[in-house]
């Protein structure tokens, strides 16, 4: 289960940078994922779905970032946040 803390951030920032890129707050959901499906490895942390609006996270991921380095929980968000504004 996605921890609570990291859920707060993923979701809040996302719509945050995308606020700084000036875009209006999008629908984007999110799907947090345990490993083993979309998600082999921790080395693949998040995936958006930018047709559908769908935000996947590596759900074991985010919470192992949560206790060891909460900044990167940030970081993917902005990365991301940077994908969705290219898209549009």
């Amino acid at each position: 289960m996605i921890e609570p803390k990291a859920k707060q951030i993923l979701e809040e920032t996302f719509q945050d940078v995308l606020t700084m890129l000036g875009l209006p707050p999008l629908p984007y959901t999110f799907v947090y994922e345990k490993m083993g499906g979309r998600f082999l490895t921790m080395e693949n942390s998040e995936e958006v779905d930018n047709t559908n609006h769908i935000i996947y996270v590596n759900e074991e991921w985010a919470n192992a970032m949560l206790k060891d380095c909460p900044y990167d929980l940030y970081y993917l968000q902005a990365h991301e946040a940077r994908h969705v504004y290219q898209h549009m």
